[in-house]
């Protein structure tokens, strides 16, 4: 991604969701969604979750004929390739509070899925927790900072 402003496009070329602010600025479009190929590479035998049947699993709901699984936009994950072609994934710089903001242009189905177990004890990569917030458009404009958006989940009944 390369930055506020970058939209995210349909296989028509519809625009469907928009980054309005990024605080980290380092994120990855290259690695595909893990699934049962690749689990089957590391040595795998039988079922085991992964991102793309998780997907599949909540959406049945949503889409019970046809799901399609698009490759994922990996928020705050820090992959770099080399001159001589190695791809690495290595530590992000994000810190507690950094934050992004989409606009979503249609309606969309968004999901935020981590990786499931085993991927990451391979990658020594650590889960954290995750805020995630739907505005209004009435609503986001005077939140663009991270005291306002980064509050976290409010219990029942307070504010």
């Amino acid at each position: 991604m390369s930055g506020p402003g970058e939209s995210f496009h349909t296989n028509h070329r519809r625009p469907i969701l928009q980054l309005i602010a990024d605080t980290c600025g380092v994120h990855d479009l290259l690695t595909a969604a893990c699934d049962e190929h690749r689990y089957r590479l590391y040595g795998v035998q039988g079922d085991h979750p992964s991102c793309v049947g998780n997907l599949r699993q909540v959406m049945r709901a949503h889409v019970p004929d046809r799901i399609y699984v698009p490759q994922p936009v990996n928020l705050f994950m820090n992959v770099t390739v080399f001159p001589d072609g190695r791809v690495e994934t290595g530590v992000n710089p994000s810190k507690p509070g950094d934050f992004v903001v989409f606009k979503a242009w249609i309606d969309c189905i968004c999901r935020n899925l981590r990786l499931p177990a085993g991927i990451q004890s391979r990658r020594r990569l650590v889960s954290q927790r995750l805020h995630v917030a739907i505005y209004e458009a009435a609503e986001l404009e005077p939140r663009f900072d991270a005291s306002t958006i980064n509050q976290g989940p409010q219990e029942e009944g307070k504010s």
